[in-house]
């Protein structure tokens, strides 16, 4: 077996060091050390976390000498697609095509129309890059319905988000989320909560997140 020598290998591929990986399991530094130097054992769930976190499969982890072979990374062949307003017009807008599911997942987002709609609201007169996403799904009521739209604000660095706020969250691995965050810097994890109890936590590496945009405004027609 080449799993001790392969998360080693990958670690160092990615120029991380072994407390971020300890982080992303939740592990100790420690615990990590010895996984790599194989004084414990990975239990299969840490080994599965891992092989989706090196975008490797498990069996390639296990039996593959990754250092030696021609292992690739593999492609997401869906990529998320982000509009860019007008720098020049500060209050420009853009709807995402899509639907922002509040529950698990969701489809990348795709512009497939190529036609991009703008909402203009005169109070919403913050510097920045705007998006409004339509909220699906049952996992934020009673504070968001589906149907409703939210307007949103880029945020640009993981450190600039602010815990007990809602997030459009989107990544290749949840699609489109809507949630109340707790930013865990010390961990560099997001941890996303439902409003509706009947669904768990989620929690996800900074680096697992590919945007934030924070809910400033929504707008509903559940009156």
């Amino acid at each position: 077996m080449f799993l001790t020598k392969n998360i080693k290998y990958l670690r160092e591929k990615k120029g991380l060091r072994q407390k971020e990986i300890a982080q992303y399991l939740k592990v100790s530094d420690h615990m990590y050390s010895n996984y790599e130097t194989g004084k414990t054992k990975l239990s299969v769930e840490n080994t599965m976390r891992l092989a989706q976190y090196f975008e490797a499969s498990v069996d390639d982890l296990l039996n593959i000498n990754l250092s030696k072979s021609t292992f690739k990374q593999k492609e997401n062949t869906e990529k998320i697609i982000t509009l860019h307003s007008d720098k020049e017009q500060t209050f420009s807008n853009a709807i995402v095509p899509i639907k922002a599911r509040a529950g698990y997942f969701s489809t990348l987002f795709k512009d497939e129309s190529g036609q991009i709609r703008y909402l203009e609201l005169p109070f919403f007169r913050s510097i920045g890059e705007k998006r409004t996403f339509e909220v699906e799904g049952d996992s934020m009521i009673p504070v968001f319905q589906s149907g409703d739209f939210v307007s949103c604000l880029s945020v640009d660095s993981p450190n600039k988000v602010i815990s007990e706020k809602y997030y459009v969250i989107i990544s290749k691995q949840d699609g489109f989320l809507i949630k109340k965050v707790i930013n865990d810097k010390d961990r560099k994890h997001y941890i996303l909560i439902s409003e509706n109890p009947e669904y768990p936590t989620i929690i996800r590496h900074w680096s697992e997140v590919d945007e934030m945009w924070i809910v400033k405004y929504r707008i509903t027609t559940h009156i």
